[in-house]
């Protein structure tokens, strides 16, 4: 379960964890209830894909403007 939480977070990029369940073949309640919101790796993904748009989204925002 971990493993396709961390590949679709890459994969998709995504920045919820609530975003998850689309690409997931389990339901928001086992993932809870496995305690897999807690986990450090996947809040890690999370946080990195956060990070990557938002630098590649004001790379854009300052070639636009020169």
């Amino acid at each position: 379960m971990k493993d396709l939480a961390l590949d679709a977070i890459k994969k998709y990029r995504l920045f919820f964890i609530d975003d998850l369940w689309a690409y997931v073949p389990y339901s928001r309640a086992l993932f809870y209830n496995k305690g897999l919101d807690k986990d450090d790796a996947i809040r890690d993904a999370i946080q990195n894909s956060k990070i990557t748009t938002k630098g590649e989204l004001r790379k854009k925002w300052r070639d636009n403007f020169n």
